[in-house]
C-alpha cells in the first residue's frame, strides 16, 4: 500500500506532497513546517513525507518497500524523531539532534530530522535551532510539526515552508475507522461525530 493510505482527510496535501517527492530533489525545500490541529494526523503525514522522500519508489508502490516499512516503523538510520511528553523540549535535546543532522545519510538519499510539537520549544531552545532551520546541511530536510504557524516563532516561521492540515471531515473519519478496524459503520460515524476531527480519539471511542 501507498505510504499515503493511513492519511485521513488530507487529500489535497497528499496530493502536493507526493508531487514534491517524486520530483527533482534539488528543488525540495530543505525546512518544512507542517501544521494541523491535535488528531489531524501532522506527525503521521511528516513520517509519510519522510518515508516519501526516502524510498527509491517514492511511497507510491503498493507494496512497501523496506526503506517505507522502517521509516514507518521509526527504525530507519536516516530519519530521527524528536518527540517529549514533557511541558517543554529542552535544549540539550535539541542539540543532540542537531548533531546528527550534521550527519551524512547513511543509506538514502536525506538525513531527515522529525520534531513533533516543535511549539513547545523555548525561545532560548527555539534560537538555537534557527541556524540548522536557515542553513540546513546539503543532505539535510528538516519537518516541524506544531498546531498552527503562529504558535512558532516568526524566525522559524519565516524559514520554513509551511504545510497546514485541515480538521479531517466527520466522514473521511468515519472511512478509516471502518476499513482499519472491525466496527460497523454505524459505530464508525457515532464515534467519528463525537472526536471531531480527532483521529485518535475516534479510534479509541471506536474500539473501546
Amino acid at each position: 500500500m501507498s505510504v499515503w493510505n493511513s492519511i485521513v482527510g488530507q487529500a489535497q496535501v497528499v496530493e502536493q506532497l507526493k508531487a514534491i517527492a517524486s520530483g527533482d530533489p534539488k528543488a525540495i525545500a530543505q525546512s518544512w513546517l507542517i501544521c494541523g490541529p491535535p488528531g489531524s494526523g501532522r506527525s503521521n503525514v511528516a513520517r509519510a513525507f519522510a518515508a516519501a522522500l526516502e524510498s527509491p519508489d517514492h511511497g507510491l508502490n503498493d507494496e512497501p518497500t523496506k526503506t517505507t516499512e522502517q521509516v514507518l516503523a521509526g527504525t530507519h538510520p536516516d530519519v530521527s524523531v524528536l518527540a517529549t511528553d514533557k511541558v517543554t523540549i529542552g535544549i540539550d535535546e535539541v542539540r543532540d539532534i542537531i548533531t546528527t543532522s550534521e550527519q551524512m545519510p547513511g543509506t538514502a538519499p536525506w538525513r531527515i530530522i522529525i520534531i513533533e510539537d516543535v511549539d513547545r520549544m523555548m525561545e532560548r531552545t527555539t534560537n538555537v535551532l534557527l541556524k540548522e532551520i536557515e542553513e540546513p546541511s546539503p543532505h539535510t530536510i528538516w519537518l516541524l510539526c506544531a498546531p498552527s504557524a503562529q504558535d512558532v516563532l516568526p524566525t522559524i516561521r519565516s524559514r520554513t515552508r509551511i504545510v497546514n492540515l485541515a480538521v479531517p471531515s466527520t466522514q473521511a473519519v468515519a472511512g478509516f475507522l471502518t476499513s482499519t478496524t472491525n466496527v460497523e459503520p454505524k459505530v464508525a460515524q457515532r464515534a467519528a461525530r463525537l472526536a471531531e476531527g480527532h483521529i485518535g480519539i475516534a479510534k479509541l471511542y471506536a474500539t473501546d
